[in-house]
């Protein structure tokens, strides 16, 4: 039996994803598996979405740092991570569920959690404080990226190391992998995505956001890492 070529060009990408969904993003199938909402059977990433805009928005984090000193911070953290739980490893939903049951005290992660979602600046330091306001053993790049992308799906970028440091290789934006959390390399890792976005854009596909430019990259290049195990 022939082997599917590994991935190394963004046409192969392309052509790969065109062929599970012919109508790129906007394919029936991948609406209703992938994306989610407006008439879906299934709340999909869009369901995360809207429920980070729902529970994380400014007025809400500002009231629970104001009157319970952040408390209260880590349950709603956590209860956007099981929306999106196939996101994550089983190893990291459970640290945090644990971390949720009995959290020290909030105030600082309520504060970067702000900041990372309605405060200014560039993304990278605020990412960095927000991971230095976790648990050291919740410092992954997925539960790190995770709020401020999909409550800021157009502009934040979700990171999941087994693809996305390979997508920078691959649409030219070299990136060294690391496991640690870094601002300097995040913002690295968000010009790769809006460079990827356009050239999907020029592509005719037509990314929404970032979002859509996650499950592009999660899509194509997550087949070939499963068979490498």
């Amino acid at each position: 039996m022939a082997t599917t070529p590994a991935i190394t060009s963004l046409p192969q990408q392309i052509e790969r994803f065109l062929s599970r969904f012919p109508k790129g993003f906007d394919d029936e199938k991948y609406l209703d598996q992938e994306r989610g909402g407006h008439g879906s059977r299934k709340v999909g990433r869009q369901g995360v979405v809207d429920l980070a805009r729902e529970s994380l928005g400014s007025e809400g984090l500002r009231k629970l740092l104001l009157e319970a000193k952040g408390s209260g911070t880590a349950a709603l953290y956590k209860k956007l991570i099981l929306k999106g739980k196939s996101l994550f490893s089983l190893e990291e939903i459970e640290s945090f569920n644990l971390f949720a049951k009995a959290p020290p005290t909030e105030q600082r992660l309520a504060e970067a959690l702000f900041d990372m979602l309605h405060g200014q600046g560039p993304a990278g330091p605020r990412l960095e404080a927000l991971t230095t306001a976790l648990p050291v053993d919740l410092r992954t790049w997925r539960l790190c990226s995770f709020p401020g992308a999909f409550y800021h799906p157009e502009t934040l970028l979700y990171v999941d190391p087994e693809v996305t440091f390979r997508q920078a290789h691959i649409v030219g934006v070299p990136v060294s992998f690391q496991n640690t959390v870094s601002g300097v390399t995040y913002e690295h890792l968000l010009a790769m995505g809006r460079k990827l976005s356009d050239e999907l854009g020029k592509a005719g596909l037509k990314p929404r956001d970032l979002v859509d430019v996650h499950l592009f990259t999660a899509h194509t290049l997550r087949a070939d890492d499963a068979k490498k195990k």
